[in-house]
């Protein structure tokens, strides 16, 4: 009796919790419905993007030759 009295309130627990998750997922659906800019999803997540590393000149010429060869110049 103990146990399926313990599996019965699990089911509960387990049921308010999606309930919940669902409502939170309503509210915050429909803030961003209304919301005039979307914010990116690596900013929702808390995800940053590496920094972009700026090519000196030397860097540059030598990436231009190399495609250059690759497309067929001469």
């Amino acid at each position: 009796m103990y146990e399926l009295n313990f599996y019965i309130e699990d089911y509960q627990e387990r049921i308010k919790n999606e309930q919940e998750e669902r409502l939170m997922l309503t509210y915050l659906n429909a803030a961003w419905v209304r919301c005039k800019r979307m914010p990116s999803l690596n900013k929702l997540l808390g995800k940053t993007e590496p920094a972009k590393k700026k090519m000196t000149d030397e860097e540059m010429f030598k990436k231009v030759k190399m495609l250059h060869k690759a497309l067929g110049g001469n």
